[in-house]
């Protein structure tokens, strides 16, 4: 294998599906040998492992490493011990991307430490085209902290679209904690605190199809839901301060808020004893943080409100509304 430029990181579960459509978009996209896939399996219990090895070379700049199931954070912090390229993307196996899309973001990388390209998100009825960042044009680690934090969209918070520079991550010891409760968005969030800003380069055209599957990890309800959720919240505060990012109070009660509301879409989303009337105890727990949401877009203050006072219509029209987004 020649030394890769870039190295492909991609966690497989149960992927006999999509693997080999997956491994001939890699091999498209790497025509000009400049990319290595790192596969690592999750403890699938389909035919995935041996789809792989069928596709599996001694010259191949594929390999394939195995772990016992522990979902995706442990898989990729398995497949960047393994790394040899200077960058890193973090992929999913059931997604597609440009064939250009290798080329491209290394084209954009020189002098830069992030590149962050466009995606198409594809939902069950629609696709939704995400090429405008909500980071793009901000110049201090306050306002992309505030940003990041309190604005994202998929663009900004999906690994999969960026191209991380591999010394970065090592140098700052940057890992996938918090086992899988928004784990790619805590990564992203501690990669743009080491970075400058005017270092980050954006790509409007979507390079990068994003499938939206209803039964992943970021759809369901799991009990240990609230415990990650407050886990998130803390692990937040602390990249704050070591950051000396302003208004670190603010923006940690802000965020939790947010998170919270996030928390509740997945007990709708997912957990069949969810109520109206758990919904607006829920919310009344958080009454304490209310007269701090000065950070918080006005669509989540609307959404907090009708949350508590109208329960039972809210739970409706969200689940009504991703059926569409």
């Amino acid at each position: 294998m020649n030394n890769p430029v870039i190295s492909v990181i991609t966690p497989t579960y149960n992927s006999a599906e999509y693997i080999n459509r997956f491994i001939d978009n890699f091999n498209k996209a790497n025509q000009k040998g400049i990319a290595e896939l790192i596969l690592v399996d999750d403890g699938s219990r389909d035919n995935t492992i041996t789809l792989i090895k069928q596709r599996i070379s001694p010259n191949d700049q594929i390999k394939l490493l195995t772990q016992d199931h522990q979902f995706q954070s442990a898989a990729r912090n398995l497949g960047m011990k393994y790394a040899s390229g200077d960058y890193y993307l973090f992929l999913d196996a059931d997604d597609t991307f440009d064939p250009e899309f290798f080329n491209i973001l290394l084209n954009n990388s020189e002098n830069n430490d992030l590149v962050i390209c466009g995606i198409n998100r594809v939902l069950q009825d629609n696709t939704l085209v995400l090429n405008k960042s909500v980071l793009e044009g901000y110049q201090s680690k306050n306002k992309i902290a505030k940003r990041f934090l309190l604005d994202r969209d998929q663009m900004d918070s999906g690994l999969w679209n960026k191209l991380f520079k591999a010394n970065i991550i090592k140098e700052n010891n940057l890992s996938f904690t918090n086992k899988n409760f928004v784990e790619d968005i805590l990564f992203v969030f501690k990669y743009l605190m080491t970075i400058n800003p005017s270092k980050i380069k954006f790509i409007h055209k979507p390079l990068y199809v994003y499938y939206q599957n209803s039964g992943t990890t970021t759809t369901t309800y799991y009990p240990e839901l609230d415990s990650l959720a407050k886990s998130y919240i803390d692990q937040v505060r602390k990249c704050l301060i070591k950051n000396h990012i302003k208004n670190e109070n603010l923006l940690t009660i802000n965020t939790a808020i947010r998170t919270e509301i996030y928390v509740i879409h997945r007990h709708i989303l997912g957990d069949n004893k969810w109520n109206a009337l758990k919904q607006k105890a829920f919310v009344k727990s958080l009454k304490t943080q209310f007269t701090n949401t000065q950070f918080l877009p006005f669509k989540y203050k609307v959404g907090l409100l009708t949350m508590q006072y109208l329960p039972a219509t809210y739970i409706k029209i969200y689940q009504l509304y991703k059926c569409v987004h």
